[in-house]
C-alpha cells in the first residue's frame, strides 16, 4: 500500500482537464501485530479531493479542430466508399447489358443472313419446273382496298404462359 504525503500533490494529465489530487486528511498506517491480520479499514479519511484547472484556450481549439478533421475524414471516407460502389456496380451493369447488346446484335445478324438464304433458295427454286410457282404478272396479282379511318384493331386479350418453377436452378 502506499501511503500519501499531504504537502506532495499528485498531478496526472487527462485529456481534456489537469486535476490535481490532494488527499483530504493525513493517512494512518496499519498496526499489525504478529498472527493477527487487520480487516482493510475504509474511512472518510482515504477519500481524496480533485481540484480541476481548465485548459488554455489554445489546447481547447485544437482538441475542436482534431474532433472537426476526424468527423470531416469519416465522411470523406464514406463518401469514398459510396463512389467507388456506385462505379463498381454500373461498371457491372454496363458489362452485362452490352453482353446482351452484343448478343442481340448476333442474332440479327443470324436472322438477315437465314432470310437472305431463304430468298436465295426460292429464287433458284423458280427455274424447277415441279414447283408451280406463276412468274409475276398483273393478271395474276392480288390488291387489297385499305381499311376505313375509323377502324380500329382490336386484339384478343393474350393469357400469359405460366412458367414451371420447378425448372429453375435453386441456387438462384
Amino acid at each position: 500500500m502506499v501511503a500519501l504525503k499531504s504537502t506532495e500533490p499528485i498531478r496526472e494529465l487527462s485529456a481534456q482537464k489537469r486535476l490535481y489530487l490532494v488527499p483530504k486528511q493525513r493517512i494512518a498506517p496499519l498496526q499489525v501485530t504478529p498472527g493477527h491480520f487487520p480487516a482493510p479499514r475504509r474511512t472518510t479519511n482515504q477519500t481524496l479531493e480533485a481540484r480541476v484547472s481548465p485548459l488554455p484556450t489554445w489546447v481547447r481549439s485544437l482538441v475542436r479542430l482534431e474532433r472537426t478533421v476526424s468527423v470531416l475524414t469519416l465522411l470523406l471516407g464514406a463518401a469514398t466508399l459510396t463512389v467507388y460502389g456506385l462505379s463498381v456496380y454500373s461498371q457491372e451493369k454496363w458489362s452485362l447489358m452490352y453482353d446482351h447488346f452484343q448478343t442481340l446484335e448476333r442474332n440479327e445478324r443470324e436472322l438477315s443472313v437465314a432470310s437472305e438464304m431463304l430468298k436465295d433458295k426460292m429464287a433458284e427454286r423458280a427455274f424447277y419446273p415441279n414447283t408451280h410457282l406463276v412468274p409475276q404478272n398483273p393478271t395474276n396479282t392480288i390488291f387489297l382496298d385499305p381499311l376505313p379511318q375509323n377502324y380500329s384493331l382490336v386484339s384478343a386479350p393474350v393469357q400469359e404462359t405460366v412458367k414451371d418453377s420447378s425448372a429453375l436452378p435453386l441456387g438462384y
